[in-house]
């Protein structure tokens, strides 16, 4: 059995492309899907992102707690924003060895050593900037793709750009997973 868990942004949920996208990816190739759902978050989760990430984590906890985790044979983490910290966060503090999918990470998620990952970033992003995303997938040896003025969604504005955007994370999304 193959499972594939889906930690959303604080706005950005699974009916979103990038997210929507990757999971009928997993589900494609034949991974049972788990979503982790959050709330309660602050207007100023952007300002108190440590506060905001306890939260995801007592919530992503509550949810996960019951999976027997040993009974599957390949687990793949996808997370979106504070998706990725929670992410890497519950499978270190669970030592879970899995695949993990950070589309674009916020400082957080570089809490915690992560391995086994792919991570996507927007030049254009606010939470993080390229030199704190790029220093975090150094240290622990992920491939980042980075995309010209795309921001925290991976979106630029232009259309065909944002296609393509979408097109080539999907690829490599699917690559990776094989």
């Amino acid at each position: 059995m193959k499972a594939a868990v889906f930690f959303p942004g604080i706005g950005y949920r699974f009916e979103r492309p990038l997210l929507k996208g990757a999971m009928d990816l997993a589900r494609d190739k034949g991974y049972s899907i788990i979503t982790v759902g959050y709330d309660g978050f602050a207007g100023d989760a952007k300002q108190n992102l440590d506060v905001a990430v306890e939260r995801a984590m007592n919530q992503t906890e509550k949810i996960l707690s019951p999976i027997d985790w040993t009974c599957y044979e390949k687990i793949l983490f996808v997370g979106k924003s504070i998706g990725t910290a929670a992410a890497a966060i519950y499978s270190s503090r669970n030592n879970l060895f899995c695949k993990k999918i950070l589309l674009t990470p916020i400082p957080q998620t570089f809490s915690v050593d992560i391995e086994n990952a792919l991570a996507f970033y927007g030049k254009a992003d606010p939470w993080i900037s390229l030199e704190q995303v790029t220093d975090g997938c150094r240290k622990n040896s992920i491939p980042l793709s980075v995309y010209e003025n795309a921001n925290h969604s991976l979106i630029s504005g232009d259309e065909g750009t944002d296609l393509r955007t979408l097109r080539d994370v999907m690829k490599k999304i699917s690559d990776f997973i094989d």
